[in-house]
């Protein structure tokens, strides 16, 4: 997709684009189009709904699916791997993760008489913020696999006709942005932020932790390279080079249960996200990853106004300056 089609108003950080009809427009958080469902929840019991934000959400029927279904779906993640969970310890996870009604307390006491029971010598592990291991399940309302991110100026402003071969590199960095639920218990709404923030620039990290399937090339940090001709031939004209990467998106909630190392639960730590947004990136090597370019400006050079030619496409007013200066490469 050429480049001259992606200018776009608005904010450069955070903001993203659809592509609709060879031109783009902003990414549309209440459009089913723009927010497809998760593809790794195909066939399971689904609803549509609109929040309070008017944001389209697919929720997955957690309280339709069988404990098997479940564990299958959202207890896949790495940090449910050192748990062995009987069936009705999958049970009072569901029950914690869809039902709010559902009080965990007197399972964790029940299940901590059994342990006593079995090992009469063993010590309860006490629970506090310092101690315990949270655990995630998390429902993704929307993944978008062909967002467009901003575009970035990778190279400085070239202020002379030019023609030769050079080479640039963007670096770019995935994000995860969250909120936490007001009802939690105040040092639950704290873990929560402690937790929460070790996935602010590691979103691939946290989908992981959700059990969810990514992508193979799927990536929290990123260089693209390009290697390009430069065709700044035009009398009196300055023009960079740009890049705009691709950027897939995605949207849900998440409950956190707490644990001691012996695996018992300790519900007054457990906390909620009433909402989540990571976006993450396509590794360096695939076709997906970045859209590159030549746009002129009319930022002034040494000696002269550059004139944008007639039929070329300007640089955005809001591109990311993170560009570097152009490494010209032997032929």
């Amino acid at each position: 997709m050429p480049l001259h089609l992606l200018q776009t108003p608005g904010p450069p950080l955070f903001e993203l684009f659809m592509e609709e009809n060879g031109e783009l427009v902003p990414l549309n958080r209440s459009d089913p189009l723009h927010m497809p469902p998760e593809p790794s929840y195909k066939g399971l019991p689904m609803k549509t709904q609109w929040n309070e934000y008017n944001e389209v959400q697919h929720v997955v029927q957690i309280e339709l699916l069988d404990i098997h279904t479940y564990r299958k779906h959202f207890l896949a993640g790495p940090s449910w791997q050192d748990l062995e969970l009987s069936d009705e310890d999958i049970e009072d996870i569901r029950q914690s993760h869809f039902n709010k009604s559902y009080d965990p307390r007197p399972y964790a006491k029940s299940k901590m008489k059994k342990l006593m029971k079995r090992d009469p010598f063993l010590i309860p592990q006490h629970c506090d913020a310092k101690s315990v291991n949270y655990k995630s399940t998390g429902v993704v309302h929307n993944t978008n696999m062909h967002s467009k991110g901003a575009v970035h100026l990778a190279c400085q402003q070239i202020c002379n006709p030019v023609k030769g071969q050079f080479s640039a590199t963007v670096q770019h960095q995935s994000s995860l942005g969250w909120s936490v639920s007001s009802k939690d218990l105040p040092y639950a709404q704290q873990a929560a932020k402690d937790y929460m923030g070790k996935f602010a620039k590691y979103a691939l990290g946290f989908v992981k932790e959700l059990g969810l399937g990514v992508s193979g090339s799927e990536a929290d940090s990123v260089g693209y390279s390009h290697a390009y001709t430069a065709d700044c031939v035009v009398e009196n004209s300055a023009c960079f080079l740009a890049e705009r990467p691709n950027v897939i998106v995605r949207k849900g909630d998440s409950s956190h249960q707490a644990f001691t190392s012996q695996g018992s639960r300790c519900p007054d730590y457990d906390f909620t996200t009433t909402g989540w947004e990571g976006h993450t990136l396509y590794g360096e090597k695939d076709a997906e990853g970045a859209v590159w370019d030549q746009c002129y400006t009319d930022i002034p050079c040494i000696g002269y106004n550059p004139v944008i030619p007639p039929g070329k496409y300007k640089c955005p007013p809001n591109a990311i300056k993170s560009y570097q200066s152009p490494q010209a490469d032997a032929v």
